[in-house]
């Protein structure tokens, strides 16, 4: 009777003989181990390999995941010995779950050291020659996690600063001689126009994190209109040129997250802005789509042609017709409008009538 590191042994060479599925394995841009019934890996492919620091596979196979510190839960418990862990996710699929991604922490092994690693794993079943496996690919998500961690400190630090710096602003405009307020008031409308940057790059970052948290409130959609409007009559881009509301709208009351809705007109309304040219105007307006279930649309209308060609990409990251490294604007209208508020963003370019974006969003009333 074979011991369980020669059948270790023989699952590895016949994977490893099978040359299309061991040049696949190593081909791919992840790293990926395989486990047998008894939570020893059977396979890893070099990817995994030199993540985890070793040189050969040999040094691997044959082990469990708890003794390559691949496991969640490494002070407890000891595959060896045979004793089933309640954290342990291989055992769970072999009992029957479904494929899962889990974030956790395992560890690299480094001289007398181990270094901590987030990864993503991806856990699925196999079954090769009457055996079940377990296929674990492993995505190294350090740099991410590390990211956004600074992010958050990053913006909990500048919210908390620019607010405080914000009150003492508040007080010396209240307390201002009259010849020096237009100074001051300049002082403060450029502050809070800062702090409505930071916000709305904050919003971005926590929407691609998914970590928004949505706050649904009612309101008109013409009081939404004018809030938007009045944010952006003394905004430098808005210099020298009209903004207007459409005379002919529908009026209805929308149940949405009202923050995420105003930062998005706001952002197509600041883009038709920068496209105009001094005495233009640019226009707002909104309607409703639908008879039974009622699609909210709001646009944005101004004279200026977009390139064609930076048509197709420009709700990509980075594509701006303002140039280099411009774009976050587009890009963050596309990525809150679809991921929160369950809507769609477009626009519609041409010579004889101009540029009009809009958003087409669930109305939530009637």
């Amino acid at each position: 009777m074979k011991n369980q590191r020669e059948e270790v042994k023989i699952i590895d060479e016949n994977l490893s003989e099978t040359q299309v599925f061991y040049q696949a394995f190593n081909a791919v841009g992840t790293s990926i181990y395989i486990v047998d019934n008894q939570r020893r890996i059977v396979f890893a492919n070099q990817m995994l390999i030199e993540m985890l620091g070793y040189k050969t596979r040999d040094e691997v196979v044959g082990k469990s995941p708890k003794e390559l510190m691949l496991c969640g839960n490494p002070e407890q418990f000891f595959c060896d010995e045979g004793i089933w862990c309640q954290k342990c996710e291989i055992s769970n699929r072999l009992d029957g779950q479904e494929d899962v991604i889990l974030e956790k922490v395992v560890y690299k092994k480094e001289d007398n050291y181990t270094i901590p690693i987030h990864v993503k794993q991806h856990l699925s079943k196999l079954e090769m020659e009457g055996r079940e496996l377990i296929v674990v690919t492993v995505d190294n998500v350090t740099d991410t996690v590390r990211k956004r961690m600074l992010e958050r400190l990053f913006y909990h630090d500048i919210v908390n600063t620019t607010g405080a710096l914000k009150g003492i602003l508040q007080l010396l405009r209240d307390e201002a001689p009259d010849d020096m307020r237009p100074d001051i008031d300049f002082v403060y409308d450029s502050f809070q126009y800062l702090i409505n940057e930071i916000q709305a790059q904050k919003q971005i970052t926590d929407a691609e994190n998914d970590q928004l948290i949505l706050q649904m409130e009612e309101e008109s959609a013409l009081v939404i209109l004018k809030s938007v409007q009045e944010l952006f009559v003394n905004h430098k881009a808005a210099e020298d040129k009209s903004i207007q509301i459409d005379k002919h709208i529908d009026d209805f009351i929308i149940h949405t997250d009202l923050a995420l809705l105003r930062r998005v007109l706001g952002n197509m309304l600041k883009n038709a802005l920068e496209a105009s040219n001094r005495k233009e105007r640019v226009t707002l307006g909104c309607k409703l789509i639908g008879k039974k279930e009622l699609t909210a649309e709001f646009w944005t209308h101004n004279k200026a042609v977009i390139p064609k060609e930076i048509q197709n990409s420009l709700f990509s990251q980075m594509v701006s017709t303002k140039g280099n490294n411009r774009g976050f604007g587009t890009y963050g209208m596309k990525l809150i409008t679809e991921k929160y508020l369950q809507g769609t963003v477009g626009f519609h370019s041409d010579e004889e009538k101009g540029t009009t974006f809009y958003i087409r969003i669930p109305c939530g009333s009637k």
